[in-house]
């Protein structure tokens, strides 16, 4: 056993003798009978209790406060993105390596990761200190618009919003004229008590208003477990009716079909309830194109990285018979530069999907 394994767990025995019911919304289906903190056992007793749970007395009150309350509310207008037209493909670039030239796109996305980080020195800082610098430090061209996605692993996150308070990491991200940022995705995990998901709303609440204070043109990332969480999307949209541009990932739990289709399907719902289209940027959602040109004609983009990492691996994608994409390793020397095979894989990868025009083919990936 863990030893901040809480020893008094929540008395709730199922959700609806829960205190947090009105503004959770309960599990759905055959859990909401038990109730969500039953997950402490299995979470906690391995891991310690390290979340917003009503089993940390001491810590759970300020944790609350620090986001705004179970009810957070935006207090300011989100900065949307001025960009009445991102392309349907956007390439995300991790790094510079391999390459000796600017990358030919007028636009990519650029993980957070490779923005701000720890130093030699071990300093929590922005790594870039002007637009020039940052773009030229990727390989990019000097008039490349950049889209900086804040997808990432939880302890990286976690690092980022006890620095951003600290410091001034918004106010040194804005000063790199980035076209938009998408607000990190605090996970709304579904192994433990939904109380660390309300935490985590708010934190996504509290991170889109500071941006927006920056002056970093802000991209909602949507995180839902159940119908709750999307009526409260809602509502942020109805009030905010400048926001068309919201993001997901399908990268991670979403990268399971049954996960991704319920965010996928959840979108599609809020966008009805809404009455006005959306432009959602998929981070990882190739595989969603063709339901994509559906449910968002001409109004949305494909954030995916696939390309850069196969090119990094030496692998060149292929059509094969029958509509079938096939990723193949190719030969190269071990000092070749991979300018040329990075753009023309860039390019391949487009017009397989037909991203560019949103008319998406039918093309499947098999496995190499």
């Amino acid at each position: 056993m863990h030893p901040y394994f809480p020893r008094i767990l929540n008395s709730a025995g199922s959700c609806s003798g829960c205190p947090l019911l009105e503004s959770c919304g309960g599990l759905e289906g055959e859990a909401f009978g038990r109730g969500c903190f039953t997950l402490c056992e299995s979470h906690c007793r391995e891991h310690g209790c390290d979340l917003a749970c009503l089993t940390r007395p001491l810590d759970f009150p300020a944790m609350i406060a620090e986001v705004g309350g179970w009810e957070p509310k935006l207090n300011v207008r989100i900065l949307a993105p001025d960009a009445p037209s991102i392309p349907a493909y956007v390439p995300q670039i991790l790094h510079k390596s391999k390459r000796c030239r600017a990358l030919d796109r007028p636009i990519v996305a650029v993980p957070l990761s490779a923005i701000v980080g720890r130093d030699s020195s071990r300093r929590y800082r922005v790594k870039y200190s002007c637009p020039l610098q940052l773009r030229r430090g990727l390989l990019l061209r000097d008039d490349c618009e950049i889209i900086v996605t804040s997808v990432a692993p939880d302890a990286f996150i976690e690092e980022f919003w006890a620095n951003h308070q600290a410091g001034t990491i918004l106010q040194q991200i804005q000063v790199l004229q980035v076209l938009a940022m998408t607000v990190p995705n605090y996970s709304f995990m579904s192994d433990v008590p939904r109380s660390n998901s309300l935490y985590n709303f708010g934190r996504i609440f509290r991170l889109s208003e500071r941006m927006s204070e920056a002056k970093i043109a802000t991209v909602l990332h949507l995180q839902a477990s159940n119908r709750r969480d999307w009526r409260r999307w809602e509502d942020l949209l109805k009030d905010q009716t400048h926001l068309k541009h919201v993001s997901l990932e399908f990268q991670t739990g979403a990268a399971r079909p049954d996960v991704g289709d319920r965010y996928f399907y959840g979108l599609v719902d809020l966008q009805a309830r809404l009455g006005r289209a959306l432009h959602p940027l998929l981070i990882a959602g190739i595989g969603r194109v063709c339901a994509l040109d559906k449910h968002f004609p001409g109004s949305y983009t494909v954030i995916d990285s696939m390309p850069f990492l196969k090119t990094m691996h030496r692998q060149s994608l292929f059509a094969m018979p029958g509509q079938k994409l096939k990723w193949r390793t190719v030969s190269t020397g071990t000092t070749e530069l991979l300018d040329e095979r990075l753009e023309g894989t860039i390019k391949r990868y487009e017009d397989f999907y037909q991203v560019d025009s949103h008319e998406a083919k039918h093309f499947k990936l098999v496995a190499a």
